[in-house]
């Protein structure tokens, strides 16, 4: 299993927070849209749980934008190889 430190943690939570709300979803909706409790995104937009890769595959979806967008903000490919692990493994 890969450790996620803290810091780590709360950015992705700060990164899907910003696409949820680019997209004009409220947690809720968003929640609904992904068939999680409300209170489970709460959990990973403030960085108290790290959502797995299905997770991650359903936000791409219903967002629109790629794990590698929702992760790091930014389309990077030089760091694919790093999430990778992490969409396998969560």
């Amino acid at each position: 299993m890969i450790r996620i430190k803290d810091s780590d943690k709360i950015s992705l939570g700060e990164n899907i927070k910003n696409a949820r709300q680019n997209k004009g979803l409220t947690q809720k909706d968003f929640a609904e849209k992904l068939g999680i409790s409300q209170s489970q995104l709460s959990k990973y937009e403030n960085g108290k749980a790290v959502p797995d890769g299905e997770i991650l595959r359903n936000m791409s979806l219903v967002l629109g934008e790629s794990i590698n967008m929702i992760m790091c903000e930014f389309e990077d490919p030089s760091r694919t190889s790093e999430l990778e692990p992490l969409i396998r493994n969560n």
